[in-house]
């Protein structure tokens, strides 16, 4: 029975083993593919950057012209874009710029 037990105990410890092996060699696969992806990843991004040159968006303004079609007035707002707006005279709303100039050297604050 004693030479049973040793031996179980034996095959314990050796599975055990066996598990931590197994687990350690897990561990660093997991690790090496998370390099490898990475490093693809970098790659990637690099790849991205060249084809599409990619630079920073400078907001632009507008200087919007209106003329009221109800009571005629005009009058300026500027923009983000070249929007409808309301009259501020009578309320007129959703009137279309007549004109519109782009503002040079804005730079949004």
């Amino acid at each position: 029975m004693e030479n049973t037990e040793l031996i179980d105990n034996g095959n314990k410890i050796k599975e055990q083993e066996r598990k931590t092996e197994l687990s350690e060699f897990d561990s660093n696969l997991t690790y090496m593919n998370m390099k490898r992806l990475l490093a693809l990843y970098k790659a990637r991004c690099n790849i991205y950057e060249k084809m599409f040159k990619v630079t920073e968006v400078t907001p632009k303004a507008f200087i919007n012209y209106y003329t009221c079609p109800d009571c005629n007035k005009d009058w300026t707002d500027e923009w983000s874009s070249t929007c409808n707006d309301d009259c501020p005279h009578c309320g007129c709303r959703h009137i279309e710029p007549c004109r519109s100039e782009e503002l040079e050297g804005f730079v949004q604050g």
